[in-house]
C-alpha cells in the first residue's frame, strides 16, 4: 500500500484505511492470510507514478481519491503480492508517522 507523505499523519493514515477498504471490496477475501505494509511517496504526482509502474508490471490495484481533496488521489492499495513481485515496493520507505498522530492527539 502507498500514501503520499505531504499529507498530515493523520490524513496518511486515514486515506490508507480508505484505500485499503476499496481493494478489500475489490478484490475479495483472499485464501490466503496476507501482510499489509504500508510505504509512502512524497506527493500526488509520484503516486499515480507508482500506479503506472504497478499497471505496466499487471498488479492490480485500487486508487482512493478523496471527494474532500477535489478528487486528489491520495493512497493506493494492490491486491495481495507474492515473494518477488513485492520488489517493486522497495523503492518506497515504510510509513514511520505514528508517532505524529499521538502527539496531534494527545
Amino acid at each position: 500500500m502507498l500514501v503520499r507523505s505531504d499529507l498530515t499523519a493523520a490524513q496518511q493514515f486515514v486515506q490508507a484505511c480508505h484505500a485499503a477498504h476499496e481493494a478489500g471490496i475489490f478484490f475479495g477475501n483472499p485464501d490466503h492470510i496476507s501482510s499489509l505494509v504500508l510505504c509512502t511517496v512524497p506527493d500526488e504526482a509520484a503516486l499515480r507514478d507508482a500506479s503506472r509502474r504497478l499497471q505496466l508490471r499487471g498488479i492490480r490495484f485500487s486508487l482512493f481519491q478523496e471527494p474532500d481533496m477535489e478528487n486528489q488521489a491520495t493512497a493506493l492499495a494492490t491486491e495481495p503480492i507474492p515473494g518477488p513481485l513485492r520488489k517493486v515496493f522497495s523503492k518506497y520507505p515504510l510509513w514511520k508517522e505514528l508517532k505524529e498522530i499521538q502527539h496531534e492527539h494527545a
